[in-house]
């Protein structure tokens, strides 16, 4: 067995992030986040990321307000990671909603079509 010094480069396995796993997310084409407003009248999502023309231009949620003006809707954010998204509400909290999540998800997926089979 080599011996591990301060100077010997460390080998990833293949399930912890390292260097491929890295590279991967850099070379996807979503972008890092989604803001989500989801309409308990029709089960509809409106998505919209950060990538506007400009840096100034990311979207809000007093902005994205007048596509659901329903005042039981819910909001929040989808930020990219690796094997899918992370889903929260306005205030970073968990999502527990089960409709909200699967709508939302099949929304994601319309976006961004996993690029392997899921299985689902």
């Amino acid at each position: 067995m080599p011996s591990q010094g301060p100077n010997t480069p460390r080998q990833y396995p293949s399930d912890e992030p390292g260097p491929s796993s890295w590279a991967r997310v850099a070379a996807e084409t979503r972008p890092l986040a989604y803001l989500w407003v989801f309409d308990p009248v029709d089960s509809s999502i409106y998505l919209e990321d950060e990538q506007g023309p400009h840096p100034a231009d990311f979207p809000m949620f007093s902005t994205m307000a007048q596509h659901v003006t329903h005042p039981d809707r819910r909001q929040g954010y989808a930020y990219s990671i690796i094997g899918g998204w992370r889903i929260t509400d306005d205030y970073d909290g968990k999502v527990s909603d089960p409709v909200v999540l699967k709508c939302l998800s099949e929304a994601l997926r319309a976006k961004h079509p996993p690029s392997t089979p899921s299985g689902c």
